[in-house]
């Protein structure tokens, strides 16, 4: 399995995106960007994005789901969550994007651009469902947790991809 070069996507530096550039597991700075499932600015200072992120030492993952609101000009809302992923999962989630080994049932054509939030695959619409079905941390989770949360990459009984989180 290889890691895509951390190159920047058109729209604006993947790399440059993560809110966090180290590793939550290792503390390693070779955390790059291997799929991004949303990346939206909008106006009024409105951003957000959810990317998948891999470290190249010891293999784990996250996915990063950032939103910052400032509409109102005089507060900003700002929270990002951290579904962290053990090299099983992280690998098990690269075999989806890439569809080598997933379930027959759901076998599609492998992601041909994993870094663009605009690719219209079926690859990025069922992680783009399976992440919609992550629930946000609450303010009391957040604190709990500091916003990482460990999480597994899994299949449903249908063959669908999922985001499994650890409660």
């Amino acid at each position: 399995m290889h890691l895509i070069p951390n190159e920047p996507h058109e729209e604006k530096g993947l790399f440059d995106s993560l809110r966090r550039k180290k590793c939550a597991w290792c503390n390693s700075e070779h955390l790059r960007p291997v799929f991004v499932i949303e990346q939206e600015t909008r106006p009024l200072k409105e951003y957000w994005h959810t990317i998948i992120a891999r470290c190249g030492d010891c293999k784990r993952g996250q996915v990063e789901r950032a939103y910052s609101d400032s509409s109102d000009w005089e507060t900003t809302f700002d929270q990002t969550e951290w579904y962290l992923l053990e090299e099983s999962s992280m690998k098990k989630l690269c075999d989806f994007i890439e569809q080598n080994a997933t379930p027959v049932v759901l076998k599609l054509a492998p992601c041909p651009q994993p870094l663009s939030p605009k690719c219209l695959c079926e690859v990025h619409w069922q992680l783009t469902e399976a992440g919609k079905r992550l629930e946000p941390l609450t303010d009391d989770e957040m604190r709990k947790c500091g916003g990482f949360i460990e999480t597994t990459f899994c299949f449903t009984a249908a063959g669908l991809p999922e985001f499994e989180t650890s409660s």
